[in-house]
């Protein structure tokens, strides 16, 4: 009720605004949408579910964190490890399926397919009737039609299941707006919203930690609307979820010593030796940061830019332009529409978030892909209305639009002629179809030693959740980099040895992993190698192969004598 009174309120000016113009083309798709919108959302629904599906990926990507994802909710499961690393509630949502399907990829994934699709739905419910129709559909199109986007709907990284938490949590947000506009906060009244609103972003905090700046859009628009009632229940609600969440973890488990909050702000990830970032690091991780997302990965998300895995070069005045257009546009919609003002508050926090709190070396581009709805809305908004009254601007803003879309579809059927061979021997039995010959290599010794190594004997690799689950939920231990050593010491084979018998594991893959996994060009991921090649130097005795897997790109099993 709330948001049509608002609408109504609103409606006039726009009118005047558009009767203004001779012809206007939004008038006309306005029009033609707003008597269909259900027909068209169901189709676009349709789409996106026929996308994801032959877009559907049967492999565990070489990247490692979906992957890891899974491990960390076996371990729950087997072992009662509360899974603290990168977000605890995708791994415990994932942990009864794990438990009744076991490592079932392919359950697993559609499951990814499942949230991605739900997250549409509420993404057109929170939305309709609060945003020109032309705003909404072309916003749908793209996520229906785009395999950037539609790529999360067949992996296990955990961005599918955020972008549906924080859907909800956006969806609880407008409607506690509109209530906000009606009265004053009446608790009697209003304690159900303000709780499920609290509760929801508390879940998108426990999904990314990064994202526990999500709260603060709605502190802000209470704030600048001097909603002091509102922000006032909803900052209690929200740190009172905190801290009996916080309390209760405490009570049942031990928290690592070092934080996921804290780590966002080690130099390197890989090497917290090196220490925290002070704040000229972190300007500059952030600056770096804004010029991987917005004027690399963005435009190539919208194919706009080509797309490369390891980055093209950035574009500081293209990333100048988009910050530029973000703050004009968020500006603009404080006075025509509060809806979207609240979103481009919310784009604001978790793209700050999110440039301040990953490294700056990361570049993945799957990081933006949690913004990219919502700043694609704020883009569509301010274009539509400075074009609202232009004709020549209205032809623009739907041919650049347009073409995002289509590019997408485009794109989409490319992809999906490729992937249906992959797919299709996936689906015969074929698990390592897809995958380059260092992959299946490597995957095919993890599953060896599942089968043929004795139970409880520790496995060094440097993919271990990749091992773990080929090798049908077997661990594995990692060894991400070489050990630093002082200037003045040397790096010798006995140090090395030294080095290894701390993970106290008997066997080691030694792999040909490609550095680069769309080329081979001889380098190779060769952090083990190069520790095991030095300790090799010296006792050559030491190392007994075990087994071997293909006659190029090889993964050799080997025990470690010493």
């Amino acid at each position: 009720m709330g948001s049509k009174k608002k609408q109504s309120k609103s409606a006039p000016k726009l009118e005047k605004k558009e009767a203004s113009a001779s012809f206007s083309i939004f008038n006309v798709i306005e029009s033609y949408l707003k008597t269909r919108a259900n027909k068209v959302f169901y189709l676009l629904l349709s789409c996106s579910v026929v996308i994801g599906l032959i877009l559907f990926d049967m492999r565990i990507s070489v990247g490692g964190d979906d992957s890891a994802y899974i491990q960390r909710s076996f371990s729950f499961i087997t072992k009662g490890t509360f899974p603290f690393e990168q977000g605890p509630l995708y791994p415990l949502m994932l942990s009864p399926f794990v438990k009744i399907f076991g490592i079932n990829l392919f359950v697993l994934k559609l499951l990814s397919l499942v949230f991605l699709n739900l997250a549409f739905v509420l993404t057109y419910k929170s939305l309709k009737e609060r945003i020109p129709y032309t705003i909404l559909f072309l916003l749908l199109g793209f996520l229906a039609l785009n395999p950037f986007y539609q790529y999360f709907a067949s992996v296990t990284y955990n961005e599918a299941f955020f972008l549906l938490i924080q859907s909800i949590a956006i969806y609880f947000s407008l409607r506690l707006l509109d209530t906000s506009r009606e009265h004053p906060l009446n608790f009697k009244l209003d304690w159900k919203i303000i709780l499920l609103v609290a509760f929801t972003f508390l879940l998108v905090s426990l999904t990314k930690t990064v994202a526990i700046i999500c709260i603060l859009p709605l502190f802000l628009f209470f704030l600048l609307n001097k909603k002091w009632d509102y922000l006032l229940g909803i900052l209690v609600a929200f740190i009172g979820f905190k801290m009996i969440y916080e309390m209760g973890i405490q009570a049942l488990y031990l928290k690592p010593e070092i934080g996921q909050f804290r780590s966002m702000f080690l130099i390197d990830a890989y090497k917290p030796q090196l220490g925290y970032e002070g704040i000229e690091g972190m300007l500059t991780r952030f600056m770096e940061n804004a010029n991987t997302y917005l004027s690399t990965r963005f435009f190539s998300i919208l194919y706009l830019r080509s797309f490369n895995e390891n980055l093209i070069a950035v574009i500081p005045n293209l990333t100048a332009i988009v910050s530029s257009l973000i703050v004009i546009f968020a500006f603009l919609s404080y006075k025509q529409n509060k809806v979207v003002f609240f979103i481009s508050l919310y784009v604001l926090s978790l793209s700050g978030a999110v440039f301040f709190g990953i490294q700056a070396k990361n570049m993945q581009w799957r990081l933006i892909i949690i913004i990219v709805p919502y700043l694609m809305l704020l883009l569509l908004f301010g274009f539509y209305y400075l074009a609202r009254n232009i004709l020549v601007l209205q032809i623009f803003f739907l041919s650049l639009f347009g073409y995002i879309i289509i590019a997408s579809l485009f794109n989409a059927t490319t992809k999906s002629a490729k992937n249906f061979s992959i797919l299709k021997e996936n689906f015969k039995g074929n698990k390592y179809a897809g995958f380059t010959p260092d992959w299946v290599n490597y995957l095919k010794a993890s599953e060896w030693c599942g089968d043929s190594l004795p139970p409880g004997e520790g496995i060094i690799a440097r993919k271990h959740s990749m091992s773990f689950i080929y090798a049908n939920g077997r661990e594995f231990t990692p060894i991400y980099q070489v050990p630093a050593f002082t200037k003045d010491s040397i790096i010798s084979s006995d140090s090395m040895v030294t080095f290894v018998k701390q993970f106290k594991c008997k066997y080691v893959i030694l792999a040909q992993l490609r550095a680069n996994p769309a080329k081979k060009d001889g380098q190779i991921v060769n952090t083990i190698n190069v520790i095991m090649g030095r300790i090799h130097d010296k006792y050559p005795e030491k190392f007994k192969l075990l087994h071997a897997e293909g006659n190029d790109e090889m993964a050799e099993v080997y025990e470690m004598l010493f």
